[in-house]
């Protein structure tokens, strides 16, 4: 029975090849799962965090802007008007764009907060502009609302850099995660070079050769 020797290392050769490629499999499909999650990560901190934080930088831009325009004119005319509804309509866009990123729960209540503020702080403009005989008092008005507005948007920029953050070690332990297995991957290959070795060194004809004479004897 010496013949079956070589047969029988060659079948021990071939399972431990099966394992070897079912092993590199499961690698590469969590790998491509981790790349596939690494992406979305890099998407999110362009789309949802560094946009996000361009959008608050506009928009306190144009509210200063807008808050300045009052102090400068003064009483109620039409340039004040045209000039506030422009600063306006580039606020409205540049909150529908806001809303259109992903938000968290707590940029969620700190957007609610800031879009209160913002309605009360138009309205009390229009009232401003419309009754110029209280100008002290709806001063006043208009500066609580205005800094109750900057207090909201300073609150959701920190969140952009907090959530960024974390967005940015997600990202690393992925790779990390991801490096372990790599090399993991390259060692079954060496490991699976050495098996193909071994079974080409076993060649089939001189198993039959074995078979033969054992059955001659």
């Amino acid at each position: 029975m010496k013949w079956a020797y070589p047969l029988k290392h060659k079948l021990k050769a071939v399972m431990a090849l099966l394992v070897i490629m079912a092993t590199i499999l499961i690698g590469n499909i969590y790998e491509r799962h981790n790349f596939k999650t690494l992406d979305k990560r890099i998407s999110s901190i362009y789309e949802d965090r560094l946009m996000p934080a361009t959008y608050i930088y506009e928009l306190s831009g144009h509210l200063y802007q807008k808050r300045l325009l009052h102090d400068a004119y003064g009483d109620n005319n039409t340039s004040l008007r045209q000039d506030a509804e422009a600063h306006d309509e580039a606020i409205a866009a540049l909150v529908a764009n806001y809303e259109k990123t992903f938000l968290t729960a707590e940029e969620k209540d700190h957007w609610e907060g800031f879009k209160t503020s913002l309605y009360n702080y138009n309205r009390q403009y229009d009232i401003a502009l419309n009754n110029t005989g209280e100008a002290a008092e709806n001063n006043e008005q208009l500066g609580l609302y205005f800094t109750q507005l900057m207090a909201e948007l300073d609150a959701l920029n920190k969140i952009q850099a907090g959530v960024g953050a974390h967005l940015e070690k997600d990202s690393h332990a992925i790779i990390s995660s991801t490096v372990i297995p790599s090399y993991l991957e390259n060692s079954l290959l060496v490991v699976l070079g050495i098996i193909c070795m071994i079974l080409f060194s076993v060649s089939d004809k001189q198993v039959f050769r074995n078979v033969q004479h054992s059955q001659l004897n």
